[in-house]
């Protein structure tokens, strides 16, 4: 239906921002500010990629089943909090290791990483409870908010000296601003009440975490290792050019958004 298309748009308009957000930073960045940056997206790549599981388990089990108690926004935010406070706190302990290991002008560029984690995995928790209940004008929303706030948010901060540290704060406020989002249209039909955790989500989304986080490893792990052993402006290029190399890879994301939830159904 229409709700579908909407979703495919948002969904291509989320990529092409994200995609433009690489273009305009890289016009305002140095070729060795570039090679920074392309190293630590892939990082939040990385990160944010397996989390797509997270969205797919939630999207299966409530298309599924259409249980009340899958359904609850509150719920699932209650399972999956500790494990991204977790997951920051754990990042941010590893902060001047990866800093060291990327040659990073600034420490506050690794903090951005693990502060980066907890919104994008509420978000990201958030957009299954939508997929799964079949409100795509809504999850078309949840979707392409916070890649175009992410690029309005980083012009200014980048212009402002910045630099890479603005670039990923400026994903981090994107991110935080999307799942405020997403908790203002979940809210709106179904207020807060007292909900529990799931173990057993947790249980089954784990494993597929692991397998997608194997594969995009090796997908993004070569950024990595072009900014620890290359030259700090070859870095830049091997960014740039792994940046059109990876496009294709997106391509499928927003048709498998919306025929999840009708097979699983």
């Amino acid at each position: 239906g229409r709700a579908s298309w909407l979703l495919f748009l948002a969904i291509t308009l989320a990529n092409a921002s994200n995609y433009v957000f690489h273009v305009v930073i890289s016009r305002m960045l140095t070729r060795n500010e570039y090679g920074a940056l392309g190293a630590v997206l892939a990082i939040l790549v990385f990160l944010s990629v397996p989390l797509g599981a997270v969205q797919t388990t939630i999207a299966k089990r409530i298309a599924a089943s259409r249980a009340a108690t899958d359904s609850h926004w509150y719920g699932v935010i209650r399972t999956f909090a500790p494990v991204a406070l977790g997951i920051s706190l754990l990042l941010v302990l590893a902060a001047p290791v990866v800093s060291a290991f990327l040659r990073l002008d600034s420490q506050w560029t690794a903090v951005f990483i693990a502060l980066y984690v907890t919104p994008a995995l509420l978000l990201t928790a958030l957009r299954g409870v939508l997929q799964g209940n079949m409100r795509f004008k809504e999850l078309a929303f949840a979707s392409a908010f916070p890649m175009v706030m992410r690029l309005v948010i980083a012009i200014p901060l980048v212009e402002a000296g910045g630099g890479v540290a603005g670039a990923i704060g400026a994903s981090v406020v994107a991110e935080t601003l999307g799942l405020l989002a997403a908790l203002g249209l979940l809210w709106r039909k179904e207020p807060l009440r007292v909900g529990g955790s799931d173990r057993s989500l947790l249980r089954e989304v784990l494993p597929v975490i692991g397998g997608l986080a194997a594969m995009w490893m090796l997908v993004e792990l070569d950024l990595v290792l072009a900014r620890h052993f290359l030259a700090s402006h070859e870095a830049g290029g091997y960014a740039a050019a792994g940046l059109l190399a990876r496009a294709v890879l997106f391509v499928p994301s927003a048709v498998s958004l919306v025929a999840l939830p009708h097979f699983s159904r």
